[in-house]
């Protein structure tokens, strides 16, 4: 039996396109119950929305990678959604420690392991925008852990000007004479 152009089009409903679509609406019910909807009984949308992260992982890698290397496979460079994963392992992380009866100076030296460890994993991991991608939402996750707003806004200024100011500009106080990381060129 042969099959007609018409017929194939009917057979192919999860190619690219609709799965971008997929995610968008999955990513609007997310966005609809944080901003919008926020009351009980309605999580269902947040969990939906959250299928639509690895849907965009899926669909946009083998590009990124096609358009960075020349290569289906880019072993050397991962795309921003891989960012996001890393840093997605790193907050449940912190969320484990921080649901811990441990005392606070424990939590706080356990918080700064995993930030270490954020660090030493994103560089290893090749993802985009390396440790600091990583570094920058643990630090807005953070800040919005502070009881008050002007600690939040506090702590998000002064995360971001410590990334973008001294990890990417110049020196930090660990390393007063400059280190350089050799295969980005940046001194931290």
């Amino acid at each position: 039996m042969k099959i007609t152009t018409k017929t194939k089009s009917r057979c192919r409903i999860l190619n690219r396109e609709w799965l971008k679509v997929l995610a968008m609406l999955f990513m609007v019910f997310d966005h609809a119950y944080m901003t919008v909807v926020n009351v009980a009984g309605y999580g269902w949308m947040t969990q939906i929305g959250r299928i639509a992260f690895p849907i965009f992982a899926l669909i946009s890698e083998i590009p990124y990678n096609l358009m960075m290397g020349g290569e289906i496979i880019g072993p050397f460079h991962q795309n921003v959604m891989f960012t996001f994963l890393l840093a997605l392992v790193f907050l449940k992380l912190i969320d484990k420690v921080l649901a811990c009866s441990f005392h606070l100076a424990i939590k706080v030296i356990c918080i700064a392991g995993i930030c270490v460890l954020n660090v030493i994993t994103g560089t290893i991991a090749f993802v985009d925008y390396s440790e600091v991608g990583v570094l920058t939402v643990l630090i807005f996750y953070l800040a919005k852990l502070m009881p008050k707003k002007y600690i939040e806004l506090a702590v998000q200024f002064i995360g971001l000007w410590y990334i973008n100011w001294v990890c990417l500009g110049g020196k930090v106080l660990i390393f007063p004479n400059g280190f350089e990381f050799p295969s980005r060129g940046w001194h931290c």
